[in-house]
């Protein structure tokens, strides 16, 4: 019986592992952008609002987690796909009034 419940165990480990992350919190995201929008001035507040906005957007998960993962700089221009490279775009207008209040 221990056997059989330590097996279980463990695919429940691989099989959790093995679909991904899923979307990534606001509360990641907006770590993320607090850490790589520093040298630009990013406040706690400003962050929180883009979290929330990207957050909610259409952009795709894996380009989410990789910005929280860091492998997708958010201060700079960065190779994704054309419909997360779109859905940053339309988000351009709500982006600059988290910042500029």
């Amino acid at each position: 019986m221990k056997k059989l419940m330590t097996a279980a165990a463990v695919s429940v480990i691989i099989v959790t592992s093995a679909c991904g992350a899923g979307r990534p919190s606001v509360d990641d995201l907006q770590a993320s952008i607090l850490e790589q929008g520093e040298s630009l001035g990013i406040t706690e507040e400003s962050a929180e609002c883009i979290a929330e906005k990207v957050h909610e957007s259409d952009i795709s998960d894996d380009t989410l987690n990789k910005i929280v993962d860091g492998d997708i700089d958010v201060t700079g221009v960065s190779a994704v796909p054309q419909d997360d490279a779109d859905a940053f775009e339309a988000l351009t207008d709500d982006v600059t009034s988290c910042v500029t209040g």
